[in-house]
């Protein structure tokens, strides 16, 4: 059982991801309930955490902290940032050596997991926000910076930062993170913001008249008492999610899936059975569709 998940959604300067991840697909997608489907490790995994995978163009972007990135004052030595990187597959389902995603949008701290439109020309992702003046530092104090989703397009060959999105906390309140878009005009994502039902729910966002909404609280039953984070919705309808707050978890991280009833209103969700859920702790679903390969990618923390 991982026993930091909020380390997965603060990510303070000096406490790192401190399990290996790893990424799978799934060869063949759950139909209905049906559990006719076997997981595949992909080839490009490290020795370091990996996850947060989703398609760009005709491969993938996924999170990982294989450069051992770290500051000089840091007083970890084992666990580092994370930067974004890119693997392309080609007609046999290979994929190549991954190669960092892109500079213009690579700092100090941690960046991803990412979402993109369709077009593939804007991304949003998140990054630590790092404050104009950062607190003094005690012996014993280590100073977090807080998680928010940014934005950034493609002009010219090169990525372009455009801004955070408005409901980052302006101050350091609370952390916002994992975006994933449907339809490019609706934004999910997790955060600890005041007023949810646990220590990390879910929200969305709606794209109107060019800007979005203020955020929206999925409510129950997704999210719980617990930490309910890393949102999917599917074309086919299905979200899905992972929790250690649904009555099966136990305190454990498990995927979830859930979709509308008739009256519009989310189904009980379930649990997704092995080998997506395993004896560890599991995330970030996603469905990745390219070269005929329709597939969940999900990360296991072992």
């Amino acid at each position: 059982m991982y026993k930091h998940l909020e380390n997965i959604m603060i990510h303070p300067r000096n406490i790192q991801l401190t399990a290996l991840i790893s990424l799978y697909f799934c060869l063949n997608l759950l139909s209905g309930y049906a559990q006719t489907y076997e997981v595949e490790k992909v080839n490009f995994n490290s020795s370091k955490a990996d996850f947060g995978a989703i398609r760009f163009e005709n491969g993938i972007v996924f999170c990982s902290s294989r450069a051992e990135k770290k500051l000089n004052a840091d007083i970890d030595t084992e666990n580092f940032y994370t930067d974004m990187y890119v693997t392309k597959m080609d007609a046999k389902r290979s994929f190549s050596s991954p190669s960092l995603f892109s500079s213009e949008l690579t700092e100090l701290l941690n960046e991803g997991p990412a979402t993109f439109t369709s077009d593939y020309k804007t991304v949003y992702y998140s990054a630590n926000i790092i404050p104009d003046k950062p607190k003094k530092e005690g012996k014993n104090e280590i100073e977090e910076y807080k998680l928010g989703i940014f934005v950034a397009q493609f002009n010219n060959g090169k990525w372009e930062k455009i801004g955070g999105a408005h409901f980052n906390a302006q101050h350091g309140e609370y952390d916002v993170a994992h975006p994933i878009l449907f339809g490019d005009t609706i934004i999910y994502f997790a955060s600890n913001m005041e007023g949810g039902f646990g220590g990390i729910d879910i929200y969305y966002c709606k794209l109107e008249n060019g800007a979005w909404s203020d955020p929206y609280n999925m409510g129950e039953p997704i999210n719980t008492k617990g930490n309910d984070l890393f949102p999917f919705l599917s074309k086919s309808g299905d979200f899905y999610f992972s929790s250690d707050g649904q009555e099966r978890s136990k305190e454990d991280v498990e995927i979830y899936c859930t979709r509308r009833n008739e009256f519009g209103e989310w189904n009980q969700p379930y649990a997704l059975p092995y080998p997506m859920n395993t004896e560890f702790d599991d995330m970030h679903t996603q469905n990745i569709r390219m070269n005929n390969l329709d597939s969940l990618a999900a990360t296991e923390m072992v």
